[in-house]
């Protein structure tokens, strides 16, 4: 673990205890679940608090984790990462296939989804900003809702938060921003070749447009899709997206 982080201290009183919850599909269903308010024993509704939860609720959960922080006038999600996996073969079967992958950009695409409407269906005035954040490059503001915080270098190491100097790249995104790209439905073939994650791995090839398709291919996409598996792999080796 890093050295802690200081913070300004608090002179003035909380007026909203933030809210955090998991999203997950695991089940087989998405689902929402609050947290329980470990850092608050009193009743939060009488006695608002500004730390309600530690930083060790988010990084001791199952990874890859996301996790939903409403901090009234501001959401943020939190992305988990990929835990490192010694052993080869479990690597290829687990943590880095096609189908684990494309599952994971699903969570995130259906977390955005939720976070956003949830904002919408807020009732406040002016709505939540919400805001993304991947562990090992939290935000100052994002850790500022934690009453303390230690960097871990291993996930930092993970999720390629480094600059070359070693210094942590603390930053944030927007959510509508990020949530675009999962909804954008078609790409450049350069584009693919960088195998962006929140595209399904696997079928790489139907990002293309209809016409780059066809030019690349020689064939339509359905025809392409009674090809013989082998032969979709070969093809699909030859341009580089596999």
């Amino acid at each position: 673990m890093g050295d802690k982080l200081e913070y300004a201290p608090l002179t003035s009183p909380a007026s909203y205890t933030p809210r955090l919850f998991q999203l997950s599909g695991s089940t087989g269903w998405f689902r929402a679940t609050e947290e329980t308010h470990v850092a608050c024993p009193e009743d939060i509704s009488i006695v608002p608090d500004h730390f309600p939860f530690t930083q060790e609720t988010i990084y001791t959960a199952v990874q890859p984790a996301v996790f939903l922080i409403d901090a009234h006038s501001v959401l943020y999600l939190w992305f988990g990462w990929w835990p490192e996996q010694k052993n080869a073969l479990l690597r290829e079967k687990n943590a880095f296939s096609g189908t684990a992958m494309s599952r994971w950009a699903q969570e995130k695409k259906l977390s955005l989804e939720t976070a956003l409407n949830y904002a919408k269906e807020s009732g406040r005035s002016p709505l939540p900003t919400l805001y993304v954040v991947s562990a090992g490059s939290e935000d100052l503001e994002f850790i500022n809702l934690f009453p303390y915080w230690r960097d871990n270098p291993d996930v930092v190491k993970l999720n390629n938060a480094q600059a070359g100097d070693g210094t942590i790249v603390r930053s944030r995104r927007s959510g509508e921003e990020e949530f675009s790209k999962y909804t954008r439905t078609s790409y450049s073939l350069e584009e693919l070749k960088k195998r962006p994650e929140e595209l399904n791995h696997n079928k790489l090839e139907t990002y293309l447009s209809d016409k780059d398709f066809q030019d690349i291919f020689k064939m339509s996409k359905d025809e392409f899709s009674l090809l013989p598996t082998w032969k979709q792999v070969n093809h699909k080796k030859s341009i580089g997206i596999f």
